[in-house]
């Protein structure tokens, strides 16, 4: 009998990249019954994998993560799976409850959420940010040590919960997953000049300066986004930011059709602005450009410089007209730049590889199972 494993979420889509696409599809197949337990979505069998919707409803943010939480964690329980996998922090309780059931539990911590919480500037000032982080930090180590295994994206991460079942697994991209056709309709060959970015569309992502830059481009220029809105606010700010005019919006997309729309576009933008939490992560998006052959403007910041000084340009991601400047520059030698990445691309890649942390993942699973 294969074994039963649920992954749980409260705050993630049914075909998030990480939870979906390469932990999920990929643990299926590798010969376990996969379950993703996920609020508002619908119920599917989708490439081996049963997603599981839970409908909810709230109105703001704190109905959001005690509604959906609570409605996940019920469902989930009615699986019996002998692994509960859960992805949210609000979820950290409810891990709790299912581990005094006698099932081995695992929480996947994807950010450094009492780093991230310094940035939130809704919660008020620095100073009640600091004593929240603190709290958070506390509680999540304590609680995190009552399961069977912790996982986080980077080793910095893992580290700080001093889980003696601690893994890191990196969110590389998936190389055969970008063996899809360019969208015919938007050629590299044609005349437009297209930059791409994929992903959380939020004001630390550097969205709003990324659409100031093309105020300082000509009318050749496109800049294509994919990804959730943070809010309706936040989308309508951008709407009115000079250079929106030049912004092409396809709104949530699947895998498939983002990799397509990444390999006929010029060049990817990873200009993150400088908060705690990105100076030191690994961006998935930098691989799938360089997996998709493209050149990348990313962030100056010191750690990026380091991993990606082959494969990128780096400017000050505050700076829109550093970064039109930057993506001219691309553009007059655009050539050259393709035939300097590429080589070195495919070595990178060679390394940086989900097909390399999916075994990992899957002895991870064995040992807890032990």
């Amino acid at each position: 009998m294969p074994i039963k494993v649920c992954h749980v979420t409260s705050v993630h889509g049914p075909y998030d990249t990480r939870i979906f696409h390469k932990m999920c599809q990929t643990l299926s197949q590798n010969g376990f019954e996969v379950y993703l337990v996920v609020a508002n979505a619908k119920s599917e069998i989708k490439d081996g994998v049963h997603i599981v919707g839970v409908p909810v409803s709230y109105s703001n943010r704190v109905q959001r993560m005690w509604n959906a939480s609570k409605a996940v964690f019920d469902k989930a329980v009615e699986i019996d799976a002998e692994i509960y996998h859960f992805h949210d922090p609000e979820l950290l309780r409810y891990a709790v409850k299912v581990q005094k059931m006698g099932k081995h539990t695992i929480f996947d911590s994807h950010e450094d959420v009492p780093n991230d919480i310094l940035d939130k500037a809704w919660l008020g000032p620095r100073c009640v940010r600091q004593m929240v982080s603190w709290l958070y930090s506390s509680y999540e180590k304590s609680q995190a040590r009552k399961l069977s295994g912790v996982i986080s994206v980077v080793p910095e991460i893992t580290e700080k919960f001093h889980h003696p079942q601690g893994l890191t697994i990196h969110n590389y991209p998936k190389i055969d997953s970008f063996d899809v056709e360019p969208k015919s309709f938007m050629s590299p060959l044609d005349k437009q000049f297209r930059l791409v970015y994929n992903g959380g569309l939020t004001p630390v992502r550097g969205i709003r300066q990324m659409i100031k830059a093309m105020s300082y481009l000509g009318s050749e220029y496109s800049l294509c986004l994919m990804g959730p809105w943070e809010t309706d606010e936040f989308y309508q700010e951008c709407q009115n930011t000079p250079g929106w005019d030049k912004v092409v919006y396809m709104g949530m997309v699947d895998f498939k059709e983002c990799v397509s729309v990444l390999k006929s576009s010029h060049l990817g933008l990873v200009t993150l602005l400088p908060v705690t939490n990105f100076l030191t992560s690994i961006p998935v998006k930098s691989f799938e450009f360089i997996a998709s052959g493209l050149p990348m403007i990313m962030s100056d910041f010191p750690f990026w410089r380091n991993l990606f000084s082959k494969y990128a340009h780096f400017v000050d991601p505050e700076n829109p007209e550093e970064i039109a400047n930057a993506i001219k520059k691309i553009k007059e030698g655009y050539d050259s730049e393709k035939l300097r990445i590429e080589p070195e691309g495919r070595e990178l890649l060679r390394k940086y590889t989900w097909e390399n942390e999916v075994r990992r993942l899957v002895e991870f699973y064995q040992n807890i199972l032990r």
